[in-house]
């Protein structure tokens, strides 16, 4: 029963965890595990359902036997499938505020860091990568123009 219910709950976690693992902000992702990340998102619903039935029906087979294990397991199997009927990512990502600049002379940046730059009007302004990133998006006012940078 261990087994069974354990790979019940393997299977649940790894759809539930691999895409949040992978979809992490500020991390690289490398296109075979980002395609698989998104493979697992599409399916994770059904296949983590399929592994809720499962391990309850491996449950109620082998009720008499009661063991502690097997119902912490399938709590496991419950607690991952909780995971995704919520998107996890609304938590992971804050809203950028009022973005703040200085002159290129006065920053900081690593000489390497990515930018995204937008000019409007001959005025021009440049977006760290790695904080877009973080926020997904800023909303800002240039040259009287609203925008919004994302990435």
């Amino acid at each position: 029963m261990k087994l069974r219910i354990s790979l019940w709950l393997v299977v649940a976690l790894f759809f539930a965890a691999f895409p949040l693992l992978v979809m992490r902000p500020d991390r690289d992702q490398g296109a075979t595990e980002l395609r698989l990340a998104l493979f697992l998102l599409r399916y994770q619903i059904p296949v983590v359902l399929v592994c809720i039935g499962g391990a309850l029906i491996t449950l109620f087979i082998n009720w008499r036997k009661r063991t502690r294990g097997g119902l912490a397991l399938a709590a496991g199997v419950l607690a991952s499938a909780a995971l995704t009927q919520f998107n996890v990512f609304e938590f992971l990502f804050h809203p950028a505020g009022r973005p703040a600049f200085e002159t290129i002379a006065e920053s900081k940046l690593d000489p390497k860091e990515k930018l995204l730059a937008v000019t409007i009007k001959q005025t021009s302004r440049a977006y760290p990568v790695h904080s877009v990133a973080y926020h997904h998006v800023v909303n800002d006012v240039l040259a009287d123009v609203p925008i919004a940078v994302t990435y």
